[in-house]
């Protein structure tokens, strides 16, 4: 997607929840550009499956900022992450103040 950027401003996503799981994502011109995806686990928990960022927005830590989004959501509903996308793992496991939603198998 040309021409999409992030400016210094928090980006503001939406939310498309079901009962099966959702979606967290940002939108430019009709189109996600950025999208994080869950699943609910047997155990409640968010099972964090699918991560994508465009190429436009690469870079730009746009990975980081979807997994504090689902962090926020995990918080608020106050159950756990499982995160089974590679890219939400290292950047949950890497970071200590997300460890209070992680699953503990899933600890670092």
């Amino acid at each position: 997607m040309k021409g999409a950027t992030v400016t210094e401003h928090e980006p503001n996503f939406s939310h498309q929840q079901t009962e099966a799981g959702g979606s967290i994502y940002l939108e430019k011109d009709g189109a996600r550009v950025a999208t994080i995806d869950y699943r609910r686990a047997p155990s409640g928990a968010m099972e964090v499956h699918h991560t994508f960022v465009d190429a436009s927005l690469r870079g730009q830590g746009m990975a980081r900022k979807l997994v504090a989004e689902a962090v926020k959501h995990a918080r608020s509903t106050e159950c756990k992450i499982t995160p089974t996308c590679s890219a939400a793992r290292a950047i949950l496991q890497k970071t200590p103040d997300y460890h209070d939603v992680l699953e503990a198998a899933d600890l670092p």
